[in-house]
Parts: structure tokens; C-alpha cells; sequence
């Protein structure tokens, strides 16, 4: 089959509920936005052997992870969104327990698997006639693992 663009509302991300041992992904849900970014840093390697032109190498990489979307929770038994809930209590962990595992699947089944702290803003508030927003900011500690489709 032909390779296709794939739409960003396809990417499945679900946050580890469980343990490193026996994982239960979560997913996210009212999501509208999902966005990866990503840092490097350089170090300078450059000396008088290099005839005036810059020369450097990759000292170090990061990765951050950005979602937004709707606050979510049923306005009869406060319940919230399970992916939601457990970004949150996430965010006010802190130690060992502050770091958990994020994976995000392709809908080719391509899962990309990261270590991420969090910090969230929920709900988000907004204006007289908006849904109240959803806002997480997840760091990730190193390297992301990938796993393509079998």
C-alpha cells in the first residue's frame, strides 16, 4: 500500500497507570492537540586546525511532548477522564515517582515509547463561552525507545 499522510487526531498517546512490570496504558482523551519538540546541544570543537570554519558535535539531546485539548469530568459524579487524572496526579509527584511512561502508537502500529515528568494545567479556565481547556507540558528523561509495527 501506498504511504499516506497521517492526520495528528490518529496518534494514540496513553500514559503507564500500572507498573514497569505489568504496564496499564491509559489513554488520554480530549485531546486536540498533540505536539513533539525536540533540543540538542552542541560543543565546540573548533581550534586553529580548522581553517576558520566552525566545528562541533551533539554533547546532548532532549525531548519535550506538549498536549492540549478539554478538561473533561462528568458534572454528576466528578469523575475525570482517566488519562487526564493520572497526568495530573503525575504532575504533583515528585522523587522516582515523578517520572512515568508515555507511549504513542502510529495508526500503522509504529509505538514510540518515553520516560516523562509532567506539568499540567487543569482545569485551564477560558473565556464567558469557552470549554475550559487542558494543558500538559511533559519532559521527557532520556532516550525515547522505538518499536515499529510487526
Amino acid at each position: 500500500m501506498a504511504k499516506v499522510k497521517i492526520l495528528a487526531r490518529h496518534l494514540k498517546p496513553a500514559l503507564n497507570t500500572g507498573t514497569d512490570a505489568i504496564p496499564v496504558w491509559t489513554p488520554i482523551g480530549g485531546l486536540n492537540s498533540l505536539t513533539f519538540s525536540t533540543e540538542k546541544t552542541d560543543t565546540d570543537d573548533t581550534d586553529f586546525d580548522s581553517d576558520g570554519w566552525a566545528e562541533h558535535k551533539v554533547a546532548q539531546r532532549a525531548s519535550s511532548i506538549s498536549m492540549e485539548g478539554f478538561y473533561k469530568e462528568d458534572p454528576v459524579t466528578g469523575d475525570r477522564d482517566a488519562g487526564q487524572e493520572a497526568l495530573i496526579a503525575l504532575a504533583d509527584a515528585v522523587g522516582y515517582d515523578s517520572l512515568k511512561s508515555l507511549r504513542v502508537t502510529t495508526p500503522g502500529g509504529n509505538v514510540t515509547t518515553y520516560r516523562v515528568s509532567a506539568r499540567v494545567d487543569a482545569p485551564a479556565g477560558g473565556g464567558l463561552n469557552d470549554n475550559s481547556g487542558f494543558n500538559a507540558e511533559l519532559t521527557v528523561s532520556g532516550k525515547p525507545t522505538y518499536v515499529p509495527s510487526p
